[in-house]
């Protein structure tokens, strides 16, 4: 226990941002859940390298608390990249009160998002993505049609309209 104090006093108050980052990643090495609040209040931090190492650690924890401020900051962050980080983590997670925001992702512009979103809207089995999925097997990008494909399958609708698209 004091090494994780210790890291998470290094992940608030460090002044060397690679110390802060570092620290984030060990506390998500370490799989304990205490450092839930301090990983989520690393979102926060000025540095891009310290907020990615913070969305990463907050998947090894797997903690559902972290769910809410995951699905905020997805709303306001504007770098693609920790938007699909954000969306991968969700659905490592594991919790279905993500849904939301993951069927939202998939209207998107960017394709990386909508299909990190797809699949992690077919890791949770989410039923009510499955209209929106269905839409994007139209879409122009092949990765975001297969893997909305894969997250249909996953999800196991029975979806008449989901099942005829599939088949086209």
């Amino acid at each position: 226990k004091d090494v994780i104090l210790k890291l998470k006093e290094l992940l608030q108050n460090d002044p060397d941002f690679g110390v802060r980052a570092q620290a984030a990643e060990a506390l998500g090495n370490l799989r304990d859940r205490s450092a839930t609040s301090a990983l989520i209040k690393a979102l926060g931090d000025e540095n891009r390298n310290v907020r990615a190492t913070a969305i990463v650690a907050l998947g090894y924890l797997r903690d559902k608390a972290s769910v809410k401020p995951l699905t905020d900051y997805y709303k306001t962050e504007k770098d693609v990249g920790l938007k699909i980080s954000v969306l991968n983590v969700l659905g490592v997670i594991g919790d279905i009160s993500a849904a939301d925001v993951l069927i939202e992702a998939l209207s998107e512009k960017n394709p990386r998002i909508k299909t990190i979103a797809a699949s992690s809207l077919g890791r949770l089995r989410v039923r009510k993505a499955s209209e929106k999925l269905v839409e994007c097997l139209k879409d122009a990008d092949k990765n975001v049609r297969l893997y909305s494909a894969r997250a249909l399958g996953e999800i196991g609708n029975k979806d008449k309209k989901a099942i005829k698209a599939l088949v086209k």
